[in-house]
């Protein structure tokens, strides 16, 4: 015994350097037989004090974070900005929640799936007043949801930006619709675009109650987090597209302008499986960061189309209404010319056909403000009158105007037709 304990004494810095090597080895070669490995860094979801202090309350005690520190978010915490001090929630998706004076918040659930892009994101609103901008969930399973009335409301949307008054005690949307429903699930009220309601009986306020500084400033600030977003947006979509084999699919930017197109090749690839639609929703989901102008609702579609012709056959109906839902709200987009309103409502349509729910398109029309609805009805009478004049005219099928005829037989008729079935032109 005394022998080996000689031994080891004289030679323990070598034993210690052999189990080091060794240990390091096995640890190699572990992960090379499947360890996963951590590629890029993955975004934490966390509270910015952007001024005066944030207390974040958890299991286990308490944080103070004070102005420009930032402290990571998890389910069961609870935030509150004390006097004269303001905070940004940036959620894993790329939303943000910001939170104004003396405002508290639970957070109830909280979770990201990379792969899937599926975030699942629940809050409750306790006191004091919240800004949310929320980009677009192309998953079904995707949600973000916000309680109020003593937690017996819950504001669902898929892409809008709205505030919550606990203190006064009202919601408005600033862009798009709200659907706010019970605790069970069941919908209590659609709230347009740009109205305010009483968060208590969901009727309608004058706008005179409004903080009109605080809806000024969160404006302003999602303009800058808007083109951050969008920058982002750019790298992420061009990493997306050269990834994949042969680059079927090219885009270009022009300010927050997005053109997209697909190569011959992309079909036959897709058919081999060698492109994953799975991809391609990813891809999609990215373009919601880029303007609502005619380039970039022609290549939202173009994707669309390419994702609905390989996706699974069980999840194409689902798809199609997703897909429904936002060819509708594009369809809200300002400065949009006659013709290309008109081939949206056609491509809405197409949507429908594939399985969309069509009672749910009808009630996001319906839901549309006042001045939105007249602007509708406006251009699609603009459309029927200019097709009863391009059919009353006697040179209609004898002149070789090859406007004329693609006008009044292809455009035009979709529009009748669409009218009779009263489904463009819900409205009365």
């Amino acid at each position: 015994m005394r022998t080996i304990l000689s031994f080891l004494s004289r030679h323990l810095a070598f034993a210690l350097m052999a189990a080091i090597v060794l240990a390091v080895g096995a640890l190699l070669v572990f992960d090379s037989a499947g360890m996963p490995q951590k590629t890029e860094s993955e975004f934490v979801p966390h509270v910015l004090c952007t001024s005066g202090r944030t207390v974040v309350k958890r299991e286990g005690g308490t944080v103070t974070v004070m102005a420009e520190k930032s402290e990571p978010v998890k389910p069961g915490d609870q935030i509150k900005t004390l006097r004269q001090s303001t905070a940004t929630i940036f959620w894993n998706d790329g939303s943000v929640t910001r939170l104004a004076e003396n405002t508290t918040i639970d957070i109830t659930e909280l979770s990201y799936d990379r792969k899937t892009s599926v975030s699942k994101v629940e809050f409750s609103i306790l006191s004091g007043k919240s800004w949310s901008r929320i980009y677009r969930y192309l998953s079904g399973d995707s949600h973000f949801r916000q309680r109020f009335d003593d937690g017996t409301k819950l504001a669902a949307v898929r892409g809008t930006a709205f505030e919550i008054n606990a203190d006064e005690g009202y919601l408005k949307t600033r862009s798009h619709a709200v659907d706010v429903t019970d605790g069970s699930g069941k919908l209590l009220a659609t709230v347009p675009e740009g109205v305010v309601v009483n968060v208590r009986n969901l009727q309608a306020l004058i706008r005179a109650s409004l903080d009109g500084a605080w809806e000024k400033s969160n404006v302003a600030e999602d303009s800058k987090y808007a083109a951050e977003v969008l920058s982002r947006a750019k790298e992420d979509l061009s990493s997306r597209l050269r990834a994949m084999q042969g680059s079927p699919v090219t885009a270009s930017f022009s300010g927050e302008s997005l053109s997209i197109s697909l190569s011959p090749e992309y079909a036959k690839l897709a058919t081999e499986g060698r492109i994953a639609y799975s991809e391609m929703l990813k891809a999609y989901e990215v373009t919601a960061a880029f303007a609502n102008d005619a380039r970039t609702i022609r290549s939202r579609e173009t994707l669309r189309d390419a994702i609905l012709a390989w996706a699974p056959e069980s999840e194409k109906a689902e798809l199609a209404t997703l897909f429904a839902r936002h060819e509708t709200f594009d369809s809200w987009a300002s400065g949009i010319a006659e013709e290309e309103f008109l081939r949206m409502r056609k491509k809405l349509r197409e949507y429908v056909e594939m399985g969309a729910n069509r009672s749910e398109i009808e009630r996001l029309e319906s839901a549309l403000p006042k001045d939105r609805i007249d602007s509708f009805n406006a251009t699609m009478e603009s459309l029927r009158a200019k097709g009863f004049k391009e059919l009353s005219n006697p040179e209609l099928f004898v002149t070789p105007s090859k406007s004329l005829f693609d006008q009044a037989t292809k455009g035009v008729g979709e529009v009748l037709d669409a009218a009779a079935e009263k489904f463009v032109t819900p409205f009365k």
